[in-house]
This record gives structure tokens, sequence and C-alpha cells, in this order.
């Protein structure tokens, strides 16, 4: 009988849910490619009859099933996860790309009553058609997919929140049954062991799913419509309305709302903030205030109807992490805590009339019994509400301020509810956009968690790139005017005046004979994805002749690991390949967090084109042999020089666990003894595209090769276990570790070595040396090293979670490549051994770590540290070589569809004046002068790298121009033969930066015979960095010596940026002369004289752009008054002021100035009683101790502009010396300081 029930309910489920999305099924077939419902899923369906689940069933049957069906969850789960994947519009017809600006958010829960009369109210709402409405769902449920379904009046998406208590009814994130009860004491809930018990809040209550699910659906499906649907991408104009189904709308809200922003700059242009409905009394009122707003600072109270505009929510996720940590379970109180914490309470406009009210008093807060009908009453009574006001709707005349508060209501206290790690940790996946490590924390949880796997798959589309990349906008093709500008400016410091000159007509020449070719590029700009991408792979890589390894094939070094065995080798091996293998199911399944600059979404095409591709060598262009998902089942393994094919993958596709390939590759150690060398083929690859073209044709017309060339193509990727490297007794210099090892990962140290246990032409090349170190090297053409780093720093920290293997014993599945050498290839072989091992011969390195400072230095100095290194590198360069040479830095192109750089010039002319400063035999200028060309050397770097990532800079223009010419048979313009671009392509300095989270540095050769290569990783404290020369034809080129002055340079800089202080001379001359005795730093200066210092962007100083951290310092330190000040010849009195200003003197306050312009002396005197002169400038702010004594003068440029901060009322009143001695302030001042003999 039991049967029976189970069959018809689920007959009669089958038939409800047909009906139920018929009009949906409808809806998609309008699109071929939409992805199909989960009831026509074949798959689905055979798990599926194996029993019924009723869809309508009420939520707390739902949740408390006892004997809930696991696999409809993981059905349902799957539904919500395609749909969030679809991203289906319905009445696309009317949606407008450019003009519908308004997005109507709802937020929908089972309240299937109040959602049919919100729809129906709906169609009141004039120009309604011309929004887009969004409905996010925490519930599936037929009847509302319905009502949904049926709407034909405005544009409309179903989203759903996909940790919903429906889908997780009996683990977390919905009610595990082994969680806290909410009231249970925490010492009860400790002896219980009830899952999260040390986590109550600060009432002592333990988590309500019901009540922590709406905070995490709101902050879901706001990160979700800002930054994954389709259609929304790259909008900045978007303003979104939320709303709930029991909220009512005016008919003029729309029209309301688009006249407060059209009238904001009027009324309250500070206001950040629109809102629609209040609760004053007012609200019910429209006689006489109907065309009226109110103003105020943000509170909760005024979350009714709120809109967030897309700028304020980039401040918002600026402080996500205060966000999703926050005690609270309300996201609106969760918002007031951000807007006095970090926002300085933004203002918001709201309509004294309430254009929204809220009706419904069945919703999740209400405790006391409801009624649906007593609410479906209020609707009725709230359209007659607008009906009986209809002439006050829709105002003509301008807004009027009804009431403006100045008040800030105090965020009391915290309402609590939001303490369990887990829904902090969960609320950060649905932030995952932002940060890419967003799973890393859940491995820090104690208790039970859902998988990372299961995570993943569900938030897939919140970081997958698919959803991204169509609407990254398309790389843009400069103007002629600013490339040839750019061009001027940034050969000039590689000519002479003459020169220079002559280049300027050339250039003016070149903006003529330019045009067509213009044209031309920016017609292919109109029909190419991206421009230049074809070529770039083409002319940049595939059709390169020369040697990959050192000219493209970049290495990794990684951080040393703790084995120095050959067990420890290859169980180390073993972790790493299934890292691979798990970073490879990201890929796959689009779970690569989008990477971002700032707000904007970068292009992830890259990521794709990492693993299983394979270059093959070829006459005149190379050709890849690419990815495709169901293939690369195995890696090719390289050891001894043989080849061996290792399955990572079983029969059913199911990933080989790190055992079982390290029981494969103990094979190795077994067969070590008796296993010969194979015949020499790897390094091959290491030669002449042109020579190893034909050598490679030859060996794959041979049918046994086959296999091998299958083996290594077909491959994931390659793994080569080093038997030994080059050590510093074969080296005509000592080396050090690190950089033989480099060397021995940048080409594997000639044939005697490794190279022949290399394959360069593969993508990715996993390097695993016998005594802990590791590294890769891999092929350039389809990857930048950024995307190198991210697949390291995953494997890596994998790596750290890992065990000590024990061998499975099962029979190794590793299976050795034979290769068959035909007689006539093999001088062809050997002839290309002599070649290969001359040329890795003619490189050389060294990799070091700078330890005196790293990024925090440059953090707390406001500055960048890649400017600071770019930099110091042309100090260095000019002080070994005397002159500055072309530098080509890597500037990302990915905000753009399929970008990949363009050359960051980082030899400016401002940079040329600070090296030239910088290298003075007599230091002849000045500190401070120094310091100002250092400011404007660092200034010029940003400046071009900023235009440089906005596609802006000039080196691919010249390219793309130069490319169009050669494509259609025109002359080139004179500008490519003459010397000046010689010079610019002559790459001196080949530099980038390639940041990784571990302690690794990317390792290059040069890009001229002449030249450096010079790669570095910013840490925290310190600077990995390599340098790489040739020894031939070098130009006096010398990676030791070139390092050393390097090392000198920063040091040198970090000594001009701290070192703006000195003891000064006795001379009684010109006060405004720089006095230098004896330079000190800023920690000396403070120890001595007690004397504070700060420094901020000098742009983001002034009071209407005020940095956070200034204004954090303000309200720490209490200032409450400020003003401004400028000290200049044209001021009343100017020297007797400056007399004034020069005579020593104490305040019995301390005295606070923040430089806003100009620049200026403060003289202070030490512990000893000697005079301390700081050199002050635009960002820097100084603060001196009450009872100092102290005397200020502008220096040589005679003005000063400065912000003063006063802790209350200032006191201006000074005490000269010697009056001075015996104020109270004074013996204070004194007592807190220590004599320094």
């Amino acid at each position: 009988m039991l049967r029976y029930i189970i069959l018809w309910l689920f007959i009669m489920t089958m038939i409800k849910l047909t009906i139920t999305f018929y009009d949906d099924l409808q809806q998609q077939s309008i699109d071929s490619t939409s992805l199909a419902l989960p009831f026509d899923d074949d798959d689905l369906n055979k798990d599926k009859k194996q029993d019924s689940f009723n869809l309508t069933m009420n939520e707390s049957q739902y949740v408390n099933a006892t004997a809930t069906n696991r696999t409809v969850i993981e059905y349902y789960r799957e539904y919500v996860q395609r749909k969030n994947q679809e991203q289906f519009m319905r009445n696309k017809h009317l949606f407008s790309l450019t003009t519908t600006r308004y997005i109507l958010l709802v937020q929908v829960h089972t309240r299937v009553v109040y959602l049919k009369k919100f729809i129906e109210m709906l169609k009141d709402v004039q120009a309604i058609n011309q929004t887009l409405l969004i409905f996010s769902h925490d519930f599936i449920d037929a009847e509302i997919n319905v009502l949904v379904t049926n709407i034909k009046f405005v544009p409309v998406i179903q989203i759903f929140y996909p940790f919903s208590q429906q889908l997780y009814p009996d683990e977390f994130p919905g009610l595990d049954p082994n969680d806290c009860p909410r009231d249970i004491a925490k010492h009860r809930a400790l002896s219980s062991r009830c899952k999260n018990a040390p986590y109550p809040d600060k009432y002592g209550h333990y988590r309500e799913v019901s009540i922590v699910q709406i905070k995490h659906h709101w902050w879901w499906k706001l990160n979700y419509v800002f930054n994954s649907i389709q259609v929304l991408q790259n909008r900045s104009d978007l303003l979104v309305l939320l709303l709930e189904e029991d909220f009512y709308l005016s008919p003029d809200a729309l029209f309301f709302l688009k006249k407060m922003e059209n009238e904001k700059e009027r009324i309250c242009p500070e206001c950040l903030i629109y809102t629609l409905g209040n609760l004053e009394k007012s609200g019910r009122q429209f006689n006489n205030i109907g065309s009226k707003v109110s103003i105020a600072y943000w509170h909760a109270r005024y979350n009714l109807g709120m809109t967030i505009t897309y700028s304020f929510w980039c401040s918002i996720v600026k402080h996500a992490e205060a966000f999703c940590n926050v005690d609270d379970y309300n996201w609106d109180w969760s918002l007031v805590y951000l807007a006095q914490k970090h926002f300085n309470y933004p203002r918001v406009i709201w309509s004294t009339s309430a254009r929204v009210i809220h009706l419904g008093s069945c919703g999740i807060h209400h405790k006391k019994t409801c009624s649906n009908q007593s609410d479906i009453a209020r609707w009725d009574e709230t359209k007659k509400f607008y009906e009986t006001n209809q002439q006050y709707l829709f105002p003509k005349k301008p807004l009027t301020i009804h009431a403006k508060y100045e008040a800030k209501r105090p965020l009391k206290q915290i309402n609590g509810g939001w303490s369990d790690v887990r829904d902090r940790q969960l609320s950060q996946v649905s932030f995952d956009l932002y940060q890419r490590q967003h799973f890393a924390s859940f491995h820090s949880v104690p208790f039970h968690r859902p998988s990372i796997t299961t995570l993943r798959s569900m938030v897939r589309t919140t970081s997958t790139c698919s959803a991204q990349q169509s609407n990254l906008p398309r790389l843009p093709v400069p103007t002629l005017a600013d490339t040839a500008r750019k061009y001027l400016k940034t050969v000039a410091p590689l000519l002479n005046n003459d020169e220079f000159n002559e280049t300027k007509k050339i250039v003016e020449e070149f903006q003529h004979e330019s045009k067509p070719l213009q044209e031309l590029l920016l017609k292919r700009a109109d029909t190419e994805e991206n421009w230049l991408s074809q070529w770039w792979l083409d002319k940049v890589y595939l059709e390169w002749r020369s040697n990959l390894p050192i000219f493209y094939n970049p290495a990794l070094l990684l951080p040393r690991q703790s084995y120095r065995d050959f067990d420890g080798q290859i169980q180390f091996a073993a972790h790493v390949i299934q890292g691979i293998l798990q970073y490879r199911s990201l890929i796959d399944s689009n779970q690569i967090p989008v990477d971002r600059f700032g707000s904007d979404p970068l292009c992830m095409d890259q990521y794709r084109k990492v693993l299983g591709i394979c270059r093959i060598p070829a006459k005149s262009i190379d050709r890849l042999h690419l990815y495709n998902k169901t293939g690369h089942r195995h890696v090719a393994v390289f050891h001894r020089n043989n080849i061996y094919r290792l399955p990572v993958y079983d029969d059913q596709g199911n990933k080989l666990s790190a055992a079982d390939i390290y029981s494969s590759l103990k094979k190795l150690a077994d067969s070590k003894g008796s296993d010969e060398k194979q015949t020499l083929i790897g390094h091959l690859t290491a030669d002449e595209r042109q020579l190893w073209a034909p050598i490679h044709e030859q060996l794959s017309l041979v049918p046994e090769n086959k296999k091998f060339f299958d083996t290594i193509n077909d491959s994931l990727f390659v793994l080569c276990l080093d038997e030994n490297y080059q050590s510093s007794s074969g080296t005509a210099i000592k080396k050090d570790t690190q950089t033989l090892i480099g060397l021995n990962f940048l080409h594997g140290g000639g044939t005697k070595y490794n190279t022949a246990n290399r394959w360069f032409d593969k993508t990715l090349q996993v390097i695993v040396a016998p005594d802990g170190y590791s590294g890769v090297n891999y092929e350039h053409s389809l990857a930048e090293g950024g995307i190198i780093t991210a697949l390291v720093d995953y494997v890596l920290d994998h790596c750290k979670t890992t065990q000590p293997l024990v061998s499975t014993n099962k029979p190794s599945l590793l299976n050795k490549c034979q290769v068959v050498i035909p007689k006539d290839v093999e001088q062809s072989i050997s002839e290309s051994e002599k070649r290969v091992n001359k040329f890795i011969e003619n490189c050389d390195l060294t990799v070091y770590k700078y330890p005196e400072f790293g990024k925090e230095f440059a953090k707390q100095n406001k500055l960048s540290i890649d400017g600071m290194i770019q930099v110091a590198l042309q100090v260095a360069y000019f002080r070994m070589h005397g002159k500055c040479g072309a530098t080509y830095e890597s500037g990302s192109l990915r905000r753009y569809h399929l970008g990949r750089t363009e050359t960051i010039r980082s030899c400016t002319l401002e940079a040329q004046q600070f090296a030239r400063a910088m290298s003075e035999q007599h230091n002849e200028t000045g500190s401070n002068t120094k310091y100002e060309l250092f400011l404007k050397a660092m200034q010029a770097q940003r400046q071009y790298t900023t235009d440089a990532i906005n596609a802006k800079g000039i080196d691919r223009h010249l390219l793309g121009l130069r490319l169009i010419a050669a494509e259609n048979n025109l002359p080139k313009p004179a500008l490519y033969n003459h010397i000046s671009y010689k010079r610019a392509m002559h790459y001196i300095l080949s530099t980038s930066q390639v940041g990784a989270k571990h302690d690794c540095v990317m390792i290059y050769g040069p890009a001229v015979d002449d030249g450096y290569g010079c790669c570095y990783n910013p840490r925290n404290d310190s600077i990995n960095y390599m340098v790489t020369t040739f020894k031939i034809n070098n130009g006096g080129t010398n990676p030791i010596e070139f390092s050393n002055h390097f090392n000198s340079s920063l040091t040198d800089i970090r000594s001009l940026i701290e070192v703006r202080c000195w003891y000064m001379d006795d001379v009684q001359d010109n006060p405004q002369d720089d006095h230098r005795l004896k330079d000190i730093d800023v920690p000396t200066l403070c120890d001595r004289t007690g004397v504070q210092v700060w420094h901020f962007e000098p742009e983001k100083t002034f009071a209407n752009n005020e940095c956070p951290s200034l204004a954090k310092l303000k309200q720490d330190r209490g200032y409450t008054y400020e003003d401004e000040v400028k000290v200049q010849p044209s001021m009343e009195k100017y020297e007797e002021k400056l007399k004034m200003f020069f005579a020593e003197h104490i305040h019995t306050d301390e005295e606070i100035r923040l430089v806003l312009d100009g620049s200026d002396f403060f003289d202070v005197r030490d512990c000893d009683d000697k005079w301390m002169r700081i050199h002050v400038f635009p960002g820097d702010l100084i603060i001196l101790p009450a009872g100092m004594y102290h005397r200020f003068i502008p220096d040589s440029k005679n003005f000063i502009h400065v912000r003063r901060f006063f802790l209350g009322e200032p006191v201006w009143t000074p005490v000269n010396r010697p009056d001075g001695d015996t104020h109270p302030s004074r013996q204070d001042y004194v007592k807190n300081l220590k004599p320094h003999n």
C-alpha cells in the first residue's frame, strides 16, 4: 500500500511541475542556447524517479522533515545553480542595455498571497516597463513560479539564493541537528559538545537559521546583481531599489525617484542614498507635502524603499569584512555600523510622503499572531489611500525640503545573532568576487562544514569568468595624436638635442603617413574580438625563431621544502600533482574567482590556457596542441632523460589520490640502479625553432614515436624529476645555491645536467629537485606570469595541508616511452646539443632577497612599491653605465577582452634627472632637492603605468600600425627606421613585477645582448628579485655588480624618504638655507624629541578629498577644530612675521601641521638642547609636543600652505625662551625625555 501512495505522490508532483513550469519552458524555447530545466534532464530524472518530493509543502514541514530525500535535495541544488547560471530574462524585448537603469530587486520568501498582490500593484506604477524586475528567492515554490512566469508588463529575471534553508534542511547553512539550541547556556553547550558551542552572540544566544538567512540572502543578492548578472555588467549608472513582496509602491514611485535624482545637486549634493518610504508620522500624509523631501544622516529607520547606487555599493564592499563580521543579524543595522564606523554618516534624501509602504505583518520578525486576511485588507486600503491623494502624486513643481535633520543617531548597541564563525565565513563566499582566497578560511573551521567542492559548485555563477567576459570592453585603439605626443616624451631621455629635434619632425610626418593605417586599424578593431590578440600570439610568439628558454620561457623558483631524499621528492611531487588536479577542476567548472583591478573585472581567458597545451615546432610559424576538458588524463614524467606516462585519473574520470600517484612514482626508485639514461632528446626543445622543426618532423614520421609524442602533447603538464644540478665548484665564479637552482629551472644547466630532462614546448613544466627545491618553467605564448603564480600559490597552499604518504602497494601505473632515432637524424641531434649548451652557457644570473624593506614600508609612506623599484632600477643602471636605457615593464591589459600586456616605459625624463642627481660623485644636489626629484619620478612612473593599463600606451599601437601596413602591402612610416625608434625598442632593462603570496621569484633572460632581465616579487618586508645578463657582446653588463647597485639604490631611496631631518650647523647666515650638519632618520628624531611624523598622499589631504587614514587619525586624537594658513611674501608684514615665527618658543598644547602645498623648515630642540631641522613637503603631517622649544621658517621657495588641527578651541599664545623654561608644560616635556650622550 505504501508503495502505491509513494507512486501516486510522485505522479501528482510531476504533473504539477509540468503545469507550473510550462510557461517557463516556452519562454526558454525562444533561445535555443538556454539551459534545460532540471526536470528535463534525463540523468537527473533517472535518479528522481526513485521517490517524490512535494514542492508546495510549507516551510516548517520541509525543514523539519525527518527523512529528506537526498537525491531530490541535490536535484534542486542543481536547479538553483542552473537558473542562476542561465540568468534568463522574460519579456526581454522591453529591456534596453542603454536606457534601463532602475533595477527593482525584490527579496521573496514564501508569502504567495503577498507576492500576488505585489505583482498586481506593480502594474499601476508608471514607467514600470522601463525597469528590470529581479526576484531573489530563498524558497522554490510552484505557486510563486506561476505568478512570476505570468508577468508580461516588465522584464523579469529570477535568481535563487544558493545557501538557503530549503536546500540545506539538515546541515549548515541550514539547521544541523548537532548545532546548539538557541537558548542553551554556553557552559552546557560546551559540555554537550554541540557544534557551534564556542560561538554564542553577545546576549548568550546561538544562531537561528531563519533569522541569519535574511542577512545572508540580502548580501548575496547584491553581490550577485552588481557583479554577476551579465546584462548589468560595466554599468556604473545602475540604481537598485530594494523591495520585498509585502511592499506597496505608489503609482508615482519611479517618477518621484527620478525627480529626486534630477534635483539632488540642488537640494542635497552630498546625499548618497535615496529612500521612497519612511517611518515618520508624515509618511501617511500628502496634503501640501507631496512634493517635499526630507534629509537626514542615514539610519536603519530609512531602509524602506532604499536605493543603492553603483558608487555607494563600491563604498560598501570596501568594508565587506566589517559587514560580514559585525555581530548583528540585521542587514540594515549592519549597514548602520558601517555608516558610523567607516562612511562618516552618509546622507539620505527621502520622500516625506511615503511612496513605499510596508504592509505585511506575517514576516520573520513578527512573533505575535498575524493574519494574511487583515494584511490583504491593508493592500486595498493603501490603494484607496493613493487614489484619494491622486492630485498630489506626480508633482510638477520643483522639490522642496520639508525637514533637514542634523542629528547623527548613535549606534547604541548591536543586536547579536551573528556570532557563529560559519555565518561570517559563508558571507565571505558571497563576496568571493572581491577576494581570491575566499575559501581558504574554511580550512580553519573546527566543526562540520559543507565541503569546499559543494560550496564552489553552488556559487559557480558568482565566480565564473563566463558571465563576465562577454561584457568586458574591447581593446581600444589610441589616437595618433596621443601616441605621437607620448612617443616624443618617452624617447627624450634616449636622445641628444639634435636627435630629439630631428625626431620631432619625423613624428609630425608619422601622424600624416599613418592616417590610412589608423583607419584600417580602427576597422579591424570593429570586426575582431581583440584587434591585437591574434597578432600578438602569432607575431610575438609563434613566429619567434630563436630559443624558448631564457628568451621566452620564464622560470619560477619556489620556497624550499623540507625533504632531502628521493622518497621525499616524489612525495612532494605527488602532492603537487594532486593540487594541480584540484585546480584543473576549478578551471573546468568556472570556479576560479574573477580577478579584479579595483572594482573592474579582468579577463580570465588565460586561466584556460595553462594546462594541457603544447607548442609544436614548424618551419615558419609554430602551432599549438590545444586543451580540451575530456582529455589530458595523464602527466608526462621526465626522469634521467627518460619519459614516462603517468595516469592521474581512473577509467571513470575520477582523480587518483596522492597516495596512488606516489605509489606509481616509487617505481622510479626501484629501477634507479638499472634504468639507463635515455638518448638525449629533450634538449631539442631548447634549440632555435627553425632548427628544431625539421628534426621534430623526422622523428614524428617514425610510427614507434607516436606514443612518445602523444604522451607529451596530450599530457596535462610535464613533471621533471631532477637527480642533480650544477654545483658552485663547476662555475668560474662561485654562486649561491638559489642562483644555481634558478639557472637549473631556467634552462636545465646544459645536457650534462637537466636540459635534456625538460620539454620547453609544454606550457607548464613542474620541476622537483632532489634537495627540497622546486620550481616551474612555462611556455609564454598563452599566459602571463600572474596566471602561473596564481596556480602555484593554490598548489603550495594545498601542499601545506597534506600529510606524509604511505604507499598503497597497488601496481605502478607508470609506463615508460621509447624513442626511436633514425640514423640520419643522429647527427642533427648531436649538433643541436652543442648549440644548446653553448647558448645556455652564455646566460648569467643572480638571485637575491633585498632585506631592508618591502611593501609595508611603501604603504606606510603612501608610495607605490612598484614605482620605487622601477625608479631604483633607473638609478642602478645610471650609476653603473653613466646613462639611461630604454626600459620595458609589463603592464596588464586584462581589463579588456583577451587583453595581454602593454609596455610601461619606466625610463622617463623625470627618472633620468633623479638618477643623475643620485649618481653625483660629490653630492652636489641637496637631499631636499633629490627628494623632490624622486617624487616627480614616482609621479611620472605612476602616470605612465595608469596610461598603459588603460590601453593608452604607445607600443601596442605602434606595433598594430606596422602590422596593418604589412598586411595591406602599404609602406610603413619612416619613423620605424629612425634612430629614435631603434633605441626605444632596444630594451636595455626588461623588467616585470610578478607578485606571489609565497616566497617565490620569477626568472627570465635579458631582451638584448647588452641588457638586463630583472623580475621581482615584493614581499611585506623584503624584495625577491633576480638579474640576468649575457656573457658575450654584453656591453659591460654584470648581474652581481648591477645587483649591488640596485641594492644601494633602494637603500639610498629609503634614506631619502626617511632622512629629511638633520642636525644643524652653527652658521648664523640666511636661516632659509639648509644648514645641514649631520643627517638623522625619523626614528631618531622621534626618540630624541617626541615629535611625531606621518605622510599622506598629497592629493588626499584637502578637506574636500580627505583620505580615510587621515580622518581616522583626527578622530583617534580628538582634533575637533581646524583651519588653513598660507605663508608667502604677499601676506601683510611678511618679514616681521618671519622673525616672529623664527623666535624660539613653546606652546602649552601640541602643535599639529599638515602640509598641503609648498615646503618649509621646522626646527626643534632635541633632548640635549641641540637644534634639529625637519624639512616638510606636501602630505607631511608633523606633531610637536607641548612644552618643546621649536621655531618655523619657510625654505628658499618662500611658500607654505598648511592645515592646522587643534584639540578644542585653538590656543595661539607662544611662550618665548627663556620665559618658557619654568612653564609647567616645559617641565612636563623635559621629564618625559632622557638625554642621549
